[in-house]
Formats: structure tokens, C-alpha cells, sequence
């Protein structure tokens, strides 16, 4: 391969992003946990792949005299999205769990949609609502989100306000979760921010501390895929909660 054929192909391999039609970019998140505005375009369809790795230093039961250690409470979940219309998507997941000093398990599935109100810039602040139900081994779970956004030049900032009852035993829990980001898109293919997620649970009248997470987001794309990673560590409040919030989001257009 000749020194010109080499250049020719990296070029082509940086820029061929920008010749995807818009349609076809349009679901790329840049941040792992919040949401951004778009929606999967009609007839479209995405496989996503949710790997969650939250750390925490715990004492295995089985061996208490080990003291404790650095464990990993790990969460796949795969999912099949379909633009329903333009504005309109729905998603299926799959979801398996490994808890901390257990077996690897299938824990559920979930069925979620999204619409949004107008095209992306026609309001002030781009609106999306966000419904999901789950149901797991051991309990049913009803989540709703309020999403805000807006992309200004090459800045995109995004706010869900999301509000989930867990249902387990006849037992409900409410948890608060707000979260947002604010990311910079350096290309069309590479994107770096900032992502927070806050958390806090009543039930029974009693309130959870409201946990604090905060660290670095950072998205690729290329020709029909993208990869988004954020890693937050735990700043403040529930000391049951993970030390460090870790996912990766692969993302397949076909």
C-alpha cells in the first residue's frame, strides 16, 4: 500500500461520518445516562448495548475474615429500538444482573417510548417526554422522564427530570433521579462532556440521602455506530450506593 493510498483511506475514515445523512446520526447520544432530544427516525432501527459497572469495597459473606474488597455489581441490558414515527420510538430491553458475590442472572425485561414535541431549535428549550415499564424477577418498575435539551453550535446541553416507582412485595419506592450534561462535539465523530446524576428514594414516609454523582462523558461515531463511556464518582450522600457509576452505550443503526 502506497504511501498517498494510506492518507487517502484515513481521510475518508475521519470524515466518512460527515457524509452519513442526518437521519441516520440522528439517535447518537453523548452522554451515557441522561438522554438528549432526538428520536429515532421512522422505520429506523438501532441494537444498543448498556454495560453498567457500579464499584463498591464490601465484605464477602461467604468469607468474612477477608476483610473487605474492591466488587463489581454489573448490569447488561440490550436493546431493540424502532422509530415508530419521526417524533415517536419505542424500545425493548433485555436486562442481566451480577450482583456482588453472586451468579450472573437474567433479571427482566423492559418496554420504553419517547416522543418529542417539535424539530430540534423550533422552541426556546427542545421538550421530550419518556415512558417506561419494567418488569424484573421480584418487582415491577414505572419510571417517567421529563427531558429538556438544547444544542447551541457545537454545545449540547440535556436535563432529564426523572421520577420511578419500584413496586416489590406491595412495598413502593419513589426515587428521584435528576441528571443533565453539558458536552462539546470537537467533530461530528468525537464528543466530550461533563454528566451529573442525583438520586433519592422515599418509601414509607423515610427518604434516602440524595446522592451526588459527577464525572466525564465522552461519545465516538462512525458510519452506522457509536460508543458513549461515562465514568461518575460518588461525591456525596448514600454511602449504599455505588462508589463509582461506570457505562458504556454501544449504539448499531441498521
Amino acid at each position: 500500500m502506497t504511501c498517498k493510498t494510506t492518507i487517502a483511506l484515513l481521510v475518508a475514515t475521519l470524515l466518512g461520518p460527515l457524509a452519513l445523512p442526518a437521519e441516520a446520526r440522528a439517535d447518537r447520544r453523548i452522554f451515557a445516562q441522561t438522554y438528549g432530544y432526538a428520536t429515532l427516525p421512522q422505520g429506523a432501527k438501532e441494537l444498543e448495548h448498556y454495560a453498567d459497572a457500579g464499584t463498591f469495597h464490601l465484605t464477602d459473606p461467604g468469607d468474612p475474615d477477608a476483610g473487605e474488597k474492591l466488587v463489581v455489581d454489573w448490569k447488561h441490558q440490550l436493546e431493540l429500538e424502532y422509530g415508530i414515527t419521526n417524533r415517536l420510538d419505542l424500545g425493548i430491553y433485555q436486562v442481566f444482573r451480577q450482583k456482588p458475590f453472586e451468579a450472573f442472572r437474567y433479571e427482566g425485561f423492559k418496554v420504553r417510548s419517547r416522543y418529542r414535541f417539535a424539530e430540534e431549535g423550533a422552541l426556546p428549550v427542545d421538550v421530550a417526554i419518556y415512558l417506561e415499564v419494567a418488569w424484573y424477577v421480584d418487582e415491577v418498575a414505572i419510571e417517567q422522564r421529563l427531558i429538556l435539551a438544547r444544542r447551541i453550535g457545537p454545545v449540547e446541553v440535556a436535563t432529564n427530570l426523572k421520577v420511578e416507582q419500584e413496586i416489590e412485595g406491595g412495598a413502593v419506592e419513589v426515587v428521584l433521579a435528576p441528571m443533565g450534561g453539558v458536552g462539546w462535539h470537537v467533530t461530528d465523530a468525537i464528543a466530550l462532556g461533563v454528566e451529573y446524576h442525583g438520586r433519592t428514594a422515599f418509601e414509607g414516609g423515610t427518604g434516602s440521602p440524595f446522592t451526588h454523582h459527577l464525572g466525564p462523558a465522552a461519545s465516538v461515531r462512525a458510519r452506522g455506530w457509536y460508543w458513549t463511556v461515562s465514568a461518575l464518582p460518588r461525591l456525596a450522600g448514600d454511602d449504599s450506593r455505588p462508589e463509582v457509576m461506570v457505562r458504556s452505550l454501544l449504539g448499531l443503526l441498521f
